[in-house]
């Protein structure tokens, strides 16, 4: 009888998708197995995510905007890739919403529909149970201090503004009403929903191995190509 892979492993699996979908080799090519803490980043986030929204049983908007604050509050503290111009309040608003739709949708929303696709929901939650949950603040602790040790950490008052724009996100985040089921709209088309996955992926193998000097065009044409693709297939009815 063949055992199923440890949820550990399952989780770690969606976790390099993750990184995947979040365009990180665009940037770094093939010398991706080179930066480990990648990986480790992704599997804090992700798993995160996952936590949340199982025990809440959030929906699409909630998980997008999750994902949304988790990710806006790492690149405005560690990899200050929103601050350069053109830019208003010393933010590009820009790179703001291309980060939201890697973030929020690409990295979260696209994550935890293949969790549910693949039926890990009560897997994760008996390995949370377990846990406790704990294990994730001592994996933020961990990414924090290693961050702190290897990368300047900013704070100016761009920075204010942003932690003002994630704080109104919180509060949305707080206010609207929980869609719990509506991950069945990407369930019901799954075929699309995997097919425009597989392809995004493909596509960034073969042009972050072979035109890499464009990664920052490929990021962002890639980003709104796929946030069309989705606000269409959410928007149309399940057929």
């Amino acid at each position: 009888m063949n055992k199923k892979p440890h949820i550990f492993i399952r989780i770690m699996f969606l976790s390099l998708l993750a990184l995947l979908l979040n365009g990180e080799y665009y940037r770094y090519g093939i010398d991706i197995i080179f930066q480990p803490m990648l990986l480790f980043l992704y599997f804090t986030f992700v798993t995160s995510i996952f936590y949340l929204v199982t025990r809440y049983h959030w929906g699409i908007e909630k998980t997008f905007l999750l994902g949304s604050i988790l990710g806006l509050f790492i690149e405005t503290i560690f990899t200050r890739s929103i601050f350069f111009a053109p830019f208003f309040l010393g933010v590009n608003w820009l790179s703001v919403s291309i980060q939201m739709i890697y973030w929020g949708l690409l990295v979260s929303v696209v994550s935890v529909y293949f969790l549910k696709k693949l039926n890990q929901e009560e897997s994760l939650k008996k390995y949370f149970f377990k846990t406790k949950g704990y294990m994730l603040v001592v994996a933020w602790i961990i990414l924090m201090v290693i961050w702190a040790l290897n990368i300047k950490i900013y704070f100016d008052y761009a920075s204010f503004y942003m932690l003002i724009f994630i704080g109104f996100l919180t509060i949305i985040l707080f206010s609207i009403k929980n869609q719990e089921n509506n991950f069945n709209l990407l369930l019901g088309k799954r075929k699309l929903m995997d097919k425009a996955v597989g392809l995004y992926i493909i596509v960034e193998l073969v042009l972050g191995t072979f035109f890499r000097a464009f990664y920052i065009a490929f990021f962002i044409i890639s980003g709104f190509i796929f946030g069309i693709f989705f606000i269409f297939l959410y928007g149309k009815k399940n057929e």
